[in-house]
């Protein structure tokens, strides 16, 4: 009867030292010049909006991405619209842990510290974004998130604003439109402390006074706030707040009798009034405006 009991423990001896051996075998591959890297890091993420040379966020669909690296291209990346985000597109880049004596583990990986570049495609036309004509960006660290806005347009004077809405900016001014030295983008035109560059963002031409950005609490009572601000058509707008000056959070608000939203989308140029919800129990509090 105890035949059976040494041939078991034999034959689990011969499992285990077999075991072993795969293991020392698949440990020799794993460490073998050329073999795949594993595990892969985690991505690095680039998002922003693109504009047009007027300052528009050009819309969903409206546009796609070119992603290339290393001259060759790795995807194409439409326009998004997702509701809440501060963004209009958003590439998660592969990459790995780029380990001694392995190869990419996958054939659209990139590696941390090399040059990439973005296009725009807009209805089979390629723009190169001012942005990247000077210098091309690189890729960052595994898990980083860095935020990219791409412009399309001729920038002839290299300033980082396109020269169509330089040249409409002249001409409102009444200088000739050749001179784009004149409209520089932190240069201030108006008592609003407003640069070039913010209002081309906001989409408010320094010369036309009727239009300015610009946030006003309007009241205050025991349940909300109410505020007022301007805007201009398709334009994104959304609102922070802060009690301290330091730390600020986005936050909903209504408009007329609209649900409470976080983000705005104008449907025309004029003052728009919103309302924020009051927190119970804080003493204070500040908000802000933003635009895309």
């Amino acid at each position: 009867m105890r035949i059976p009991e040494l041939m078991g423990q034999a034959t689990t001896r011969r499992i285990a030292i077999a075991l072993r051996v795969v293991f020392l075998l698949a440990l020799l591959l794993a460490l073998t010049p050329g073999s795949t890297a594993f595990p892969p890091a985690p991505y690095y993420t680039v998002y922003g909006d693109v504009r047009d040379e007027l300052g528009k966020v050009i819309p969903a669909g409206g546009a796609t991405i070119i992603f290339s690296y290393q001259s060759k291209e790795i995807a194409r990346y439409p326009l998004t619209n997702v509701v809440g985000s501060n963004y209009s597109y958003q590439i998660r880049m592969r990459t790995d842990m780029n380990s001694a004596g392995t190869a990419v583990y996958n054939s659209l990986a990139v590696t941390p510290g090399v040059e990439f570049t973005l296009k725009v495609d807009v209805g089979g036309v390629i723009y190169l974004p001012i942005e990247l004509t000077t210098k091309l960006p690189k890729v960052g660290s595994p898990s980083d998130r860095v935020r990219l806005d791409l412009t399309i347009g001729a920038d002839t004077d290299k300033d980082g604003l396109p020269d169509a809405w330089e040249r409409a900016l002249l001409f409102r001014l009444g200088y000739p439109i050749a001179d784009l030295w004149r409209i520089t983008p932190d240069g201030i035109l108006e008592a609003d402390g407003l640069t070039n560059l913010q209002k081309y963002i906001a989409g408010t031409y320094s010369a036309d006074t009727s239009q300015s950005f610009y946030l006003k609490i309007k009241e205050a009572t025991a349940t909300d706030v109410g505020v007022e601000f301007f805007t201009l058509t398709n334009k994104i707008y959304s609102l922070d707040k802060s009690t301290d000056l330091a730390t600020w959070t986005p936050v909903d608000f209504t408009i007329g009798s609209s649900p409470a939203t976080g983000v705005y989308t104008a449907t025309g140029v004029g003052v728009v009034a919103a309302r924020i919800p009051w927190v119970e129990g804080e003493e204070k509090a500040f908000y802000r405006l933003k635009v895309r």
